[in-house]
């Protein structure tokens, strides 16, 4: 009888509950409609936000009623008045909606219902259905979030609270939509509720406490003031001493909770990075932290190295594990012995500096995938071997510190537990900013500084000859680069070594690593692939080696960097094997190596010293096997300039003679012609066409010209150069456009390699659809276009490039020269006829009047990814997003000062949509909140446009609410975030 006036009780609860949750989810969509709609009130959103604070707390402790909470009816009452109190001013008179003003009657009354169906003596050992329990941990999610970010925010304590309901929130999430299989967690199920109740017994207490204290201060007013005031400081101490101290007891118990839910498989932890940056020390740490050691069975570390014995290894692995000290014995299969010693048991296994794929496989045979939790924790500077090795978790890639950070560490090993002094300071961080971020050579640093006075001009010492005190140390720094270089394949070290060349901190670009590579015969295509994809490829195998550094940030040009030491070790092996050498103007040499790069001062008198060398009297044996040169520097004096000749370098190859060195004039250009095995040339010049000796260049592949105040005439010099892959100029044109005559062009003359061109300044022509044909593998192309109105049609005209199947990248500025009025009011309202290629992925467009049916024949290029709209002047100021209007595959979308006020955005427009900037957009009123549903977003990056932060505030609020995490970004200019 008792049995079923339980079962009674219980089916009563779970009716009045269900009541309860689909009359709060009708509040909620009612409060997102009223946030959506057009002509109405501004909502008060910090009122809103208590109301949906206050639904969750009331949801939280009904499904907790049958826990030991002390005041339980009490604070349930007055937190379901509070939520009429809140709810009530939205439902006022000029807002008819019979319905909602039910649902509120509705509301209360279920409220009500479940609050008295409490009983405080008897505890229900029923276990909560899965939709109950994924409820109960959302809202628990909430509550600690609340808590850790408004209530006490950057204490640590209740983040690590907050963070552990979200992440077992999600877990649980995983297994109700059925990603993870039931009976695989059935053993752990019963933990979810007992970590539920837990955390929702101390938050519960936490809101008891806070409420007596706040009583507290209303309970004697004739108390004097300041005496009060004086208790409560000390009052407020105690209690939260006392608060963090259940926290921390409450921690204790629900860490290990979280990690018996989520540990129950095999997983490897890879750890990545360059030479130095701490990935040993960082495996080291969490090896013999207490907190994780205690929580496996059996534990081993083992260092692998490049050159090892895998049953020696394996047998230092079995004897850790079995605490034994064991010799390894001939014949005996220590692969099943360590596979049976570890079956059933939770192990810990760090394999230190692995670096094949091989040697991981070989060493992990023994290790079995049992549902216990087992971790193995790799480290390694190969990322393609934390990739081979990855089950769940993604590789943890160690980044360079930050100049604080390397500060702090820099402060600490100096100093110990005592804080730097105030004199130091200053003097300090510049040594710390000096480190680069890797941390073995902060480390390295600070033992030099530890061992001598604490006084300022030591220090600026330290800092004035930084390199030479690393380089003391060149034994201990350098091997571990030597280290990973000679595991570099052979046709990567070249490649390598070149980054030396350049000036350190210099970001390369993969077109000038394409162009300098290909033309020092680093990189051949074959003929499977490209000479683009050989590069590629090339890159990516010195990334993977933790060497090069590639920084990558959405809808920029990827570029490619080597930390200091590495550049300093390259330039060591450069000269070493006479690769190359970089000497200043001022050095003296007879020989040369094959390559150099002269960076030249102004000091003609030691100039001359070095530069005869270029001089016609100079013997030709000192160049004659120089096939690259490059140099920069100060401008060089006219008294020089006319004794500087190249003519006698035959066998140069690659030639890069800076701007601000020289302006090449056309004797000297005369000369470079003459140096027919040229593959890579840049120059600064003036000149206003290639001049006929330009021919002569049949083996160039790349010409880079600086000619910033003029353009110059391409045709038909041009033609010859049949092998150009790349031109790139700052004003180019292939006519002259003063000229009457026009260039006959053979009908079968094609630059099949030419795959970048820019910048072209293009006006209306028939011929400039035909030219654009004779380049038929154009990847990369840049023109600005002038002159293209025309009065006849009332239209715009562009070129069409519909037939560049291979073109990927495209950037064209518009130039007016329409002065009419009523002619630029009515090319606005027209729109263009564009004819891009469906190969086409990024796309720039500057100073272009738009409509929105031009922007609507740019949504449907199919494989477009980043599209940059800069100063663009769209019709009527608004871009209205029809259904038809999707960009199914864009990740990066930019707007400059666009004149855009109005922007109707469709739920499908931007489905892919990774990254939002929006620069100077002043007349835009807010961000279209549509944003906020599109999962793929990562980023909305703000500058300039103040007006557009509080839609973007409600975009990352209703995002995380979507998505039950934090992983919307909102940034100001130099990425720093403008909300937490």
């Amino acid at each position: 009888m008792e049995k079923r006036k339980d079962n009674e009780e219980a089916n009563n609860s779970l009716v009045l509950f269900s009541a309860l949750h689909k009359d709060i989810a009708d509040v909620l969509d009612f409060l997102e409609r009223l946030e959506n709609e057009e002509n109405q009130k501004a909502l008060d959103k910090d009122l809103v936000e208590k109301l949906k604070l206050e639904l969750a707390f009331i949801c939280t402790y009904v499904q907790l009623s049958y826990c030991n909470l002390e005041q339980f009816e009490d604070i349930m009452t007055r937190k379901r008045q509070e939520v009429e109190n809140l709810l009530q001013p939205l439902l006022d008179d000029d807002r008819k909606d019979v319905g909602c003003k039910y649902v509120l009657t509705s509301l209360a009354g279920n409220m009500d219902n479940c609050i008295s169906l409490y009983h405080g003596s008897s505890k229900s050992d029923a276990t909560m259905m899965d939709e109950q329990l994924d409820f109960l941990l959302l809202n628990l999610y909430h509550l600690s979030k609340h808590r850790a970010e408004k209530m006490f925010p950057g204490v640590t304590q209740y983040e690590v609270l907050q963070n552990v309901c979200g992440n077992v929130r999600d877990f649980h999430g995983l297994i109700v939509n059925g990603c993870i299989k039931h009976e695989m967690v059935e053993n752990v199920l019963p933990l979810f509720q007992l970590m539920a109740e837990r955390v929702g017994h101390f938050l519960w207490e936490d809101q008891t406490d806070e409420n007596a204290q706040l009583s507290e201060l209303d309970e004697d007013d004739q108390t004097d003031e300041n005496a009060q005031l004086s208790e409560l400081d000390e009052d407020d101490q105690n209690d939260r001493d006392s608060r963090l101290f259940k926290l921390a007891h409450l921690l204790l118990k629900i860490v290990p909770i979280e990690l018996e839910l989520m540990n129950i498989y095999l997983d490897v932890i890879s750890i990545t990075g360059m030479p130095g940056s701490g990935k040993t020390t960082l495996a080291f740490k969490v090896y013999t932290d207490k907190s994780i050691s205690c929580h496996f069975d059996l534990r081993a570390w083992c260092t692998v190295d490049q050159e090892y014995d895998e049953k020696n290894l394996l047998n230092k692995i079995f004897n850790q594990v079995n605490g034994s000290d064991s010799k390894l014995i001939k014949n005996i299969d220590v692969v099943d012995k360590l596979r049976k010693q570890l079956y059933g048991k939770r192990y810990l296994i760090v394999l230190d500096d692995v670096w094949d794929t091989t040697t991981w496989d070989e060493l992990t045979r023994p290790f079995p995938e049992v549902e216990k939790g087992s971790r193995i924790i790799l480290t390694t500077r190969e990322k393609e071997v934390a990739l081979h090795g990855m089950i769940y978790t993604d590789p943890l890639n160690l980044r360079l510190l930050r100049s604080e950070e390397s500060w702090e560490l820099l402060e600490k090993r100096a100093f110990g537990n005592e804080s730097c002094p105030d004199e130091l300071l200053d003097v300090g961080k510049e040594i710390a900013e000096n480190c680069k971020g890797l941390p073995l050579v902060v480390d390295l640093i600070a033992g030099v500084i530890a061992g001598r006075e604490n006084k300022k001009s030591v220090w600026l010492e330290v800092v004035n000859n930084l390199h030479s005190f690393i380089l003391k140390n060149e034994v201990e720094v350098m091997k571990v680069i030597e280290i990973s270089y000679d595991h570099l394949p052979d046709h990567l070290k070249p490649c390598l070594l070149y980054f030396a060349s350049r000036p350190k901190d210099k970001e390369l670009t993969i077109y000038e690593l394409k162009c300098v590579w290909g033309a020092e015969g680093f990189v051949e295509k074959t003929e499977m692939k490209s000479m683009e994809e050989v590069v590629k490829i090339y890159l990516d195998g010195l990334i993977s080696s933790s060497l090069v550094i590639c920084f990558n940030e959405i809808g920029d040009d990827p570029t490619y960097q080597v930390h200091d030491l590495v550049h300093d070790y390259c330039l060591i092996k450069a000269r070493e094997e006479k690769l190359f050498d970089l000497i200043s103007s001022s050095a003296t040499s007879d020989l040369l190596p094959r390559q150099i790069t002269i960076d030249y001062d102004d000091d003609e008198e030691h100039f001359g010293l070095n530069f005869d060398l270029f001089g016609s009297n100079k013997k030709r044996h000192s160049g004659k096997h120089l096939y690259s040169l490059r140099i920069n520097g100060d401008k060089m004096g006219d008294c020089l300039s006319d004794t500087f000749h190249l003519r006698h370098l035959r066998l140069l190859r690659v030639l890069y003679l800076g701007p601000s060195f020289i302006m090449v004039k056309d004797t000297l250009l005369n000369e470079i012609c003459m140096l027919n095995h040229l593959r890579y040339l840049r120059i600064g010049t003036q000149v206003k066409s290639l001049p006929l000796s330009f021919s002569n260049l049949w083996n160039l592949e790349f010409l880079r010209v600086d000619n910033k105040e003029s353009t110059l005439i391409l045709l038909p010099r041009i033609w010859d150069l049949v092998k150009l892959r790349l031109v790139a100029m700052n004003a180019c044109s292939f006519f002259d456009m003063d000229a009457d005559e026009s260039i006959l062009i053979a009908e079968d003359t094609k630059l099949e390699k030419l795959t970048l061109l820019g910048q072209l300044l293009l006006s209306y022509s028939k011929d400039t659809e035909d030219i654009f044909k004779r380049f038929p593998n154009l990847q990369h192309l840049t023109f600005e276009l002038k002159e293209s109105w025309d009065y006849s049609t009332e239209h715009y005209w562009f070129p069409k490039l519909d037939f560049l199947t291979e073109l990927e990248d495209l950037k064209v500025s518009f130039a007016s020269s329409n002065t009419n009025d009523s002619g630029s009011s009515a090319a606005i309202n027209r729109p263009w006829d564009f004819h891009f290629p469906s190969s086409l992925k990024r796309l720039w467009l500057n100073e272009f009047p738009m409509t929105s049916d031009s922007l609507s024949t740019i949504a449907r290029l199919p494989n477009l990814e980043e599209l940059f709209l800069y100063e663009t002047i769209i019709h009527g100021e608004e871009w209205n997003m029809g259904e038809e209007d999707t960009f199914e595959n864009l990740k990066y979308l930019k707007l400059y000062q666009v004149t855009l006020s109005k922007w109707e955005v469709g739920e499908e427009s931007f489905p892919s949509l990774e990254k939002l900037k929006l620069e100077g957009c002043r007349k835009l009123e807010e961000i279209p909140p549509s944003f906020g549903d599109i999962y793929s977003l990562k980023i909305i990056k703000l500058v300039k446009s103040p007006q557009l932060e509080d839609s973007a505030l409600k975009i990352k609020e209703y995002a995380e609410d979507l998505r039950g995490g934090d992983e919307l970004q909102i940034l100001g200019q130099k990425n720093i975030p403008l909300f937490k």
